[in-house]
């Protein structure tokens, strides 16, 4: 859990938790939850390894470096290394430069 605090990136706002599998989708280090730590690994090592698989039958051969995913609730940013895949998840709503009153004032706005 150090490693993953050192990083700096958990304390930008927006951000929901990260975690750090082995290429394989054991989780090694969290700040999120057990049980969410083990669908994103999860979830993640499916989509990579069904990325990869798709990229080889169209003849790409190139390594997958990073893939951002964005839903209506989360944004999914992963970063697969030879030995590691960094899983960063955000909250959507809040940019990154917004504080909470900045989003109650823009959802205002975008209302009218």
């Amino acid at each position: 859990r150090r490693c993953v605090q050192e990083t700096g990136i958990k304390t930008h706002k927006g951000v929901k938790g990260i975690v750090i599998t082995d290429k394989e989708g054991f989780p090694i280090r969290s700040t999120m939850s057990q049980e969410e730590t083990i669908e994103y690994a999860g979830l993640t090592t499916q989509l990579l390894e069904d990325m990869e698989r798709e990229l080889a039958q169209c003849e790409l051969r190139e390594p997958i470096q990073f893939v951002r995913l964005r839903s209506k609730k989360n944004e999914i940013m992963i970063a697969p290394d030879q030995q590691y895949v960094l899983i960063a998840v955000s909250y959507t709503h809040l940019r990154a430069h917004e504080t909470s009153l900045h989003l109650v004032c823009r959802l205002l706005l975008e209302k009218k």
